[in-house]
């Protein structure tokens, strides 16, 4: 899935926030002990690109409710708005403690969501 989003291959929002989504998806049911510097990386950079390309819905269903031509629905990432909050808000504990306890890695996943968020890679 990392290879679809690089920046460099596609310049597409929409289906780099699907992908974003379904790589948060992924470490739905880690555990603490499984976390390691790919897992954190991923869910930090994946969070932060859907927070600044993804227009996110106060609604329960996304795809026609914010549309107000229903022939024209926006792009959907295909997973419930809520359950990709609740997988952030369940991680972020785990995510915090893993970072404090492993510095290094810390600071390679932050550098890591600077990258996507500027789209240098």
């Amino acid at each position: 899935l990392e290879y679809w989003i690089d920046p460099i291959r596609c310049k597409n929002v929409d289906a780099s926030n699907l992908v974003h989504a379904h790589l948060i998806y992924l470490f739905k049911n880690y555990t603490y002990e499984e976390f390691d510097y790919r897992s954190i990386s991923v869910l930090l950079t994946s969070q932060v690109y859907l927070s600044i390309n993804h227009r996110f819905s106060n609604k329960a269903y996304d795809d026609l409710a914010d549309s107000s031509d229903p022939s024209k629905p926006p792009p959907s990432i295909q997973i419930a708005q809520s359950e990709i909050f609740d997988i952030i808000q369940g991680k972020r504990y785990h995510i915090l403690q893993y970072m404090k306890n492993n510095p290094e890695d810390a600071d390679a996943a932050m550098e890591a969501v600077v990258r996507i968020a500027t789209g240098t890679g």
